[in-house]
């Protein structure tokens, strides 16, 4: 996958013509956003992007979207989903703080082992063996750790959907067969027991093509009935609830720490400045 860092500057012209392109709405456009953590000074930064995309866009629901991938609902104009990845404690205040002020409901994609870590800990050392894996606690933000189960359940209250990212964050490709469909199975079936779910929507961990293959997405479709990838580009061109695209909306420092596009940028990501870069990698894995 091509290095997010790359993708800010070498398409800067794209950046430039947003104002453009925003003032010119072509319909049928469905676009998925991707988030992991924040730390506390981004908070008031995404709750500020979020609520400029809404003069251009419509955040949609997770059922609304499943009903535009199902073609049950016609996909009109610029929609957007919200997603965040792995389970991060800072997805709770993020949920109180700027989704639900700004009425969005979005997808949590959570791994089974890591929210239910029972000590500060323990969830360290699974980010730094899982989720982030590095040498020493040292590495790992000090502000990193889990959503609770009392955590997911405050989500679901607030009309948010619950979303399975394996069990332990591995790369399945890397994995035998069996390993590959237990992680995705214990972690359907811990998060269906736990919070008297049917989860129904998957994420593969990591972002880059290595992660996917023909043989792990089969096994994923016996499970699940949406699967998120990491590719960028526009659902509404072909609707595949197997291969459903989605924009990172933010890139890690060295420190690890997660940052946020700034407008100007994502605003050309999502009007698909570099989605032919990612074309080969999802023809390879729809084959």
């Amino acid at each position: 996958m091509i290095p997010h860092s790359f993708l800010r500057y070498f398409f800067y012209p794209f950046f430039l013509k947003n104002n453009i392109l925003f003032k010119v709405k072509p319909s049928g456009s469905l676009r998925v956003l991707l988030f992991h953590d924040f730390d506390d000074r981004h908070i008031p930064l995404f709750y500020s992007q979020l609520y400029w995309l809404s003069s251009f866009w419509s955040f949609i629901s997770p059922q609304m979207f499943e009903g535009m991938m199902d073609g049950r609902i016609p996909i009109e104009g610029r929609n957007l989903l919200v997603t965040f990845d792995d389970g991060f404690k800072s997805n709770l205040k993020i949920s109180k703080e700027v989704l639900e002020p700004l009425n969005i409901t979005a997808i949590f994609f959570v791994c089974s082992n890591f929210i239910t870590q029972p000590t500060y800990e323990s969830s360290k050392l699974f980010l730094k063996n899982h989720i982030q894996p590095c040498d020493g606690f040292q590495c790992i933000p000090d502000h990193w750790t889990n959503l609770s189960p009392d955590d997911i359940e405050y989500l679901i209250r607030q009309g948010h959907t619950i979303g399975a990212h394996t069990a332990n964050h591995k790369r399945l490709t890397e994995l035998s067969p069996s390993e590959a469909y237990y992680e995705m199975s214990i972690a359907r079936q811990t998060l269906n027991s736990l919070f008297s779910l049917d989860v129904t929507h998957f994420a593969f961990p990591f972002g880059d093509s290595s992660s996917y293959s023909p043989e792990v997405a089969e096994m994923a479709q016996k499970l699940f009935p949406y699967i998120h990838t990491g590719f960028r580009g526009n659902n509404a061109i072909a609707p595949n609830p197997s291969l459903i695209l989605r924009d990172s909306a933010s890139y890690q420092y060295p420190s690890l720490k997660y940052g946020l596009f700034p407008n100007h940028h994502l605003a050309a990501f999502l009007e698909g400045s570099v989605d032919l870069i990612y074309r080969r990698s999802i023809s390879a894995y729809s084959s």
